[in-house]
């Protein structure tokens, strides 16, 4: 393809239509007779590839459907590659002076766009950013020196987990010994970290608490259920005497 692409970065929040304006961008791009195959478009969850992928094919049935249709999809893909106000051209040079000339876009060109789409439906790059690494990684692990290996569902990440711990803590797979040297390098390897923990819960408590630390700062009143605590939901155990130990703090 001779037309010079420019690169866009769409930075928008949910619901404001992302998801429009990159399944435009590459039905536009197969306008400006890019092959599908060649086209990558990647995203971070399953859920976001499938709603792309199904937003292109939708639109290209919808413009397969009937000419009214396939005139409003045209006259929205010639926005996307020669811009307008609010979105920025996918070519260098507005309609005359890139010298690009477009395809009549009918229900029938739809049609064949749809067709060819459909052709290489398991060729395509719509996917996950994981599923398109894992392809590479398959493709070329030879040249990379793996073999043997799958992309992991988190359940199974999950099941794995517990079945190294069963095993390491198991007395038929290991020995006291054993056990005992993996709970020494585990200390050693999160030493410190449970003061950060402690901090970390002391500041969550603070935080949950502070409002009602402004609203009553007296200490007897941390000692008195019904003072504090309006219908009586304190969640402090019975007991203990908090009243005296409010009056040393």
């Amino acid at each position: 393809m001779a037309t010079m692409i420019q690169s866009t970065m769409i930075r928008a929040s949910a619901g404001s239509g992302k998801t429009w304006q990159l399944s435009n961008r590459y039905l536009s791009l197969m306008v400006l007779g890019v092959a599908p195959e060649k086209i990558i478009a990647l995203t971070f969850t399953r859920k976001a590839a499938g709603e792309f992928t199904g937003r292109i094919m939708t639109r290209l049935a919808a413009g397969a459907a009937g000419e009214e249709p396939a005139a409003e999809l045209a006259n929205e893909l010639k926005e996307i590659i020669f811009g307008r106000a609010d979105i920025p051209a996918l070519v260098i040079g507005d309609e005359s002076s890139s010298g690009l000339k477009l395809p009549v876009m009918d229900a029938a060109y739809f049609q064949g766009l749809l067709e060819k789409l459909v052709a290489v439906l398991d060729r395509l790059a719509l996917s996950t950013l994981d599923s398109y690494f894992v392809r590479i990684v398959r493709n070329f692990s030879l040249e990379l020196g793996l073999s043997g290996f799958d992309l992991m569902e988190e359940s199974m990440i999950a099941s794995e987990r517990l079945a190294v711990m069963a095993n390491i803590f198991s007395n038929s797979e290991t020995t006291a010994q054993e056990r005992d040297a993996f709970l020494h390098s585990f200390k050693q390897a999160t030493w410190g970290e449970e003061e950060n923990r402690l901090c970390q819960t002391l500041e969550g408590f603070v935080q949950s608490h502070q409002d009602r630390w402004l609203a009553a700062p007296e200490a007897e009143k941390w000692g008195g259920v019904d003072l504090l605590w309006e219908g009586g939901e304190c969640p402090l155990p019975e007991g203990g005497d908090y009243e005296k130990k409010a009056q040393l703090v």
